[in-house]
């Protein structure tokens, strides 16, 4: 039986995992509030071409960056988690990052 032995730092690993679930309950968030302005309703996930206004753009623009988190952060947090066996404290550090930068493409 093949045993395995986390590090210390790994706890490190685990906090970075968690700052993206963190920053996905912000981002669903960022989308409603500009579902509501847009006054776009559900189930629509987008707004329609024929809308042209400043407030359809914005929410079709966080929507998309949304959804762009979600179909990344699986991938990201597998790597993440399997690289922090052996590197923890760089796994982390690169996770924060990874976090930080899919919240600057969120306000951007």
């Amino acid at each position: 039986m093949a045993t395995i032995t986390l590090d210390p730092n790994y706890g490190y690993v685990l906090l970075a995992a968690a700052s993206s679930f963190i920053l996905n309950t912000w981002h669903s968030a960022n989308t409603g509030k500009y579902r509501k302005a847009a006054k776009i309703p559900y189930p629509a996930a987008y707004a329609p071409s024929s809308r042209t206004d400043e407030d359809a753009h914005k929410f079709n623009c966080a929507q998309r960056a949304h959804a762009n988190f979600i179909e990344n952060q699986p991938t990201m947090l597998g790597a993440l988690l399997l690289a922090g066996l052996k590197f923890p404290i760089t796994s982390a550090i690169l996770g924060v990052g990874w976090t930080v930068s899919r919240y600057l493409y969120m306000v951007g």
